[in-house]
């Protein structure tokens, strides 16, 4: 029971980029399973570059944890762990990897995480949300409630001079 038909190259082609989309139109629309259904129809019927098989990948990710299904997740950072990255997408997969460590309550090298990702940090509306998040998460799990507390008042601070104005809104209400 495919969604594609597997004969025609060039009719898969264009399903292959029609599906390639429609995942994070899924995701907006909080249908995980149907974009991991997508996701899973280009894995078995497309011949894909390594740029779009490491943008699938973090699609992957990104779904399985809309769905809460770590196990698939860890299967898409093992993926990423295998293939070449450049220097942004090793920083996007350090941030994948640190949200997986700490859902799966394993060690997470808080320091050296951040200094994997010093490109991101600077993006202040993008990844250094998540990388913000990441920081709050680690402080509530490893207990530390005082130093999570004491960074009440630099978050208000960054809320205030970088996500006023800011088109993602989500972020913004999550980390207030």
């Amino acid at each position: 029971n495919h969604l594609l038909p597997q004969s025609d190259t060039v009719y898969l082609s264009w399903i292959f980029t029609f599906l390639f989309h429609l995942v994070p139109s899924q995701l907006k629309s909080d249908k995980a399973k149907d974009a991991l259904q997508y996701i899973q129809e280009i894995e078995k019927n497309s011949q894909l570059q390594r740029y779009n098989k490491i943008v699938l990948q973090q699609y992957k990710f990104i779904v399985a944890m809309h769905a809460q299904q770590l196990d698939l997740s860890a299967d898409s950072i093992q993926a990423l762990q295998k293939m070449r990255l450049n220097e942004l997408q090793k920083e996007i997969f350090e941030v994948h990897q640190s949200y997986q460590l700490l859902l799966e309550g394993k060690p997470l090298r808080l320091a050296r995480f951040l200094n994997q990702v010093p490109t991101y940090s600077k993006d202040k509306e993008g990844m250094n949300i998540n990388i913000i998040i990441i920081q709050l998460l680690y402080l509530i799990r490893e207990g530390k409630l005082y130093a999570f507390c004491d960074r009440s008042p630099g978050i208000q601070r960054y809320l205030h001079r970088y996500l006023k104005s800011s088109p993602n809104k989500r972020s913004t209400f999550f980390i207030q």
